[in-house]
């Protein structure tokens, strides 16, 4: 997309999963199709496409219906909730985080200032809390 491009433009990336959906339509017009992809716009930025058809009864017409998550903020969220669910601490929840983003042991070391093998205690840690968790709701039924 160029600078001085209409800001109502679809990123090409997008658009690719939109030719995608609307190419397989002819082909399987009976079908429900929903075509997923990942993009990773920035090296910071990854973004989660989901593209289907809309069909709806109001309109002869069908629509495109194009989502996109942050799977960041979504890995966070989750994050978030664990943190609750299994009683971690800061330190823990930042590895936490940082692991749902599927970054490695060692990006995580490098990105906190910690060893790897202090990445690796904390994520025993937690692993240890979320068995806990799940022994305690599988024995009493909570």
């Amino acid at each position: 997309m160029s600078k001085d491009a209409d800001s109502t433009e679809i990123p090409q990336e997008i658009w690719y999963i939109c030719q995608s959906l609307i190419e397989s339509y002819e082909l399987f017009t009976s079908e429900k199709i929903i075509i997923e992809s990942e993009i990773q716009p920035k090296p910071t930025i990854k973004l989660r496409v989901r593209a289907r058809w809309l069909e709806l009864s109001a309109s002869p017409s069908n629509f495109l219906l194009v989502t996109i998550e942050d799977c960041n903020q979504h890995s966070q969220s989750i994050a978030i909730a664990d943190a609750k669910k299994y009683n971690l601490t800061e330190r823990e929840i930042e590895v936490w985080q940082l692991r749902l983003a599927n970054l490695s042991y060692k990006e995580i070391a490098n990105k906190l200032f910690i060893t790897i093998n202090t990445v690796k205690k904390h994520l025993q840690n937690i692993h240890a809390k979320q068995q806990d968790i799940n022994n305690l709701h599988e024995y009493n039924f909570v």
